[in-house]
């Protein structure tokens, strides 16, 4: 999850934006890159599910993953930090 928060965050600050919480990164995320067609909402609904599991993870005391569900996290997370590399790339930050 902080390798997209991290990814998200770049790509924000690419853009002249800056956020630091969570849910602030992840809406402003949204706003910049999925409504404005520069993304995919595929990478959002990813990002969306990574922050739903991991405040589950850390605030809900019992809170079980399956092995299955943190591997298609980890390909996910893997998917956005390399999409945001090749955006940031392409716009001349990297």
């Amino acid at each position: 999850m902080l390798a997209v928060f991290y990814a998200a965050n770049a790509l924000l600050q690419a853009i002249g934006e800056t956020r630091v919480k969570h849910h602030a990164v992840f809406s402003a995320f949204g706003q910049h890159f999925i409504k404005n067609d520069l993304w995919s909402s595929e990478f959002s609904e990813m990002y969306k599910q990574l922050l739903i599991d991991r405040e589950s993870c850390d605030y809900e005391l019992l809170t079980e993953i399956p092995r299955f569900q943190v591997e298609q996290h980890l390909q996910n997370a893997h998917s956005f930090v390399s999409e945001a590399e090749t955006w940031l790339k392409k716009e001349g930050w990297l």
